[in-house]
């Protein structure tokens, strides 16, 4: 896990997500865990991270309704 709590990340965009990972059959983002086109508000977006969970993060904006990755997120 690269981030801590308090760490201000940022969803990465869409494109550069689809770009790398590619989509499922339902156009989701086939990454680390599935990135839903619910998240895609977010993307672009200054988040703070508020639990470190094994393998995921919950971010403090979303108010934990999604499961953050690595893989979905970079330093700002």
């Amino acid at each position: 896990m690269k981030y801590k709590v308090g760490d201000k990340v940022k969803v990465r965009e869409w494109d550069d997500m689809v770009e790398e990972f590619g989509t499922d059959e339902d156009g989701d983002i086939d990454c680390n865990l599935c990135f839903v086109e619910y998240m895609k508000e977010y993307c672009g977006k200054e988040m703070t991270v508020s639990r470190v969970l094994t393998g995921h993060y919950v971010l403090e904006e979303d108010e934990g309704e999604f499961a953050w990755t690595d893989d979905m997120l970079c330093n700002l």
